[in-house]
């Protein structure tokens, strides 16, 4: 069996972690597994790094092309993005390989092409319930839920420290959030959920780790908000997993959300969780953490207030968090899944 996972994103988000993560699993069950992406991009970088067998191209067409002339090696091509399973369907036209895709959002489905290049996939998956909603309302076949991996991290003491240090947090009740700076994941909510929580607790501050399009417009509102002391746009950082166990609490904040792979961070770092209900957050988080309704400000500061100050029930909650990871979040377990869905869509395939 030699598997290709597929993934012609740019940058580095939860998507790329996971493409990562599921070569990881699938060469420790000793699976051969090649990555196809964009050159010197993070993933192939990291990738590399990782002694990975990497196939980097230009961009999508090259993708295309290394399909079309070299497709027919591989066992099952994975596309894990979705500017890669367009790539991948339309090479099946003429490589005759399973293709399996993984779907990471909750969007809705339009128009006859992007129906047409679902049919093209041998297996549909989704990371959530609702991530596969929007295949199903589309006439689509239901996908099956395989969701994402996560690996506890063993907190970095040393970067901890320095972290806190660097940006005066010492002494500071400190509510972690980990999102892009994009529209979806409400990064102005939650400026306006800060906002509330400190005038209730002035001794709280933010730290939102993440960078996009809104960052500048992000300053403003936390500058208008008068939140400079209260609100860290921190930025990008790397593995910031390590991080976590700084937290007092982890929020989201999000419109719409696959899954929510930072809540499973946060769970497996016994890091209470207060999120919105968007898409796959509310299944995840259902019982696990607080929830309030997407868009709520004021409901999401209440429950990280809460989490903030009854420390019984915060501790209560991340241990059944702890617990459910552990048991349905696993590499080992998600990667048998995988194994035995690719061993299906070859069987069918013959």
């Amino acid at each position: 069996m030699h598997i290709l996972q597929i993934n012609t994103e740019k940058g580095w988000r939860g998507g790329e972690r996971q493409t990562l993560l599921s070569m990881q699993g699938l060469r420790k069950a000793g699976i051969r597994v090649t990555l196809l992406c964009l050159k010197e991009r993070p993933l192939f970088c990291k990738a590399a790094e990782g002694g990975y067998e990497v196939i980097g191209v230009k961009n999508q067409f090259g993708a295309l092309l290394h399909l079309l002339l070299r497709g027919k090696r591989y066992s099952v091509l994975h596309a894990q993005s979705s500017r890669a399973f367009g790539v991948a369907a339309l090479a099946t036209l003429l490589a005759r390989v399973p293709l399996v895709y993984t779907r990471r959002t909750v969007f809705a489905l339009h128009g006859f092409l992007s129906k047409l290049k679902f049919r093209r996939a041998s297996a549909l998956l989704a990371i959530s319930k609702a991530a596969g909603q929007a295949i199903e309302r589309a006439g689509l076949p239901q996908p099956e839920i395989i969701s994402s991996m996560v690996i506890p991290s063993t907190g970095n003491q040393e970067r901890i420290v320095r972290f806190k240090r660097d940006n005066s947090l010492d002494g500071k009740l400190i509510v972690g959030v980990v999102a892009a700076l994009t529209r979806e994941k409400n990064p102005f909510g939650m400026v306006d959920t800060a906002r509330i929580v400190c005038r209730q607790m002035p001794q709280v501050c933010f730290v939102h780790f993440g960078d996009g399009a809104l960052l500048n417009e992000m300053r403003d509102r936390i500058a208008q908000a008068q939140l400079q002391g209260n609100y860290l746009c921190a930025g990008f950082q790397e593995k910031v997993e390590e991080l976590f166990e700084m937290f007092d609490v982890f929020a989201m904040a999000s419109l719409a959300e696959g899954l929510g792979s930072s809540v499973l961070d946060a769970f497996a770092a016994g890091i209470p969780v207060a999120s919105s209900d968007a898409g796959g957050l509310a299944e995840l988080v259902q019982g696990r953490g607080l929830l309030s309704p997407k868009g709520d400000a004021e409901l999401l500061a209440k429950n990280i207030t809460t989490l903030l100050t009854t420390r019984k029930q915060a501790a209560a909650l991340c241990s059944i968090a702890k617990r459910y990871v552990v048991e349905n979040h696993g590499m080992k377990v998600l990667t048998e899944r995988y194994i035995a869905l690719y061993r299906s869509v070859m069987t069918r395939n013959l």
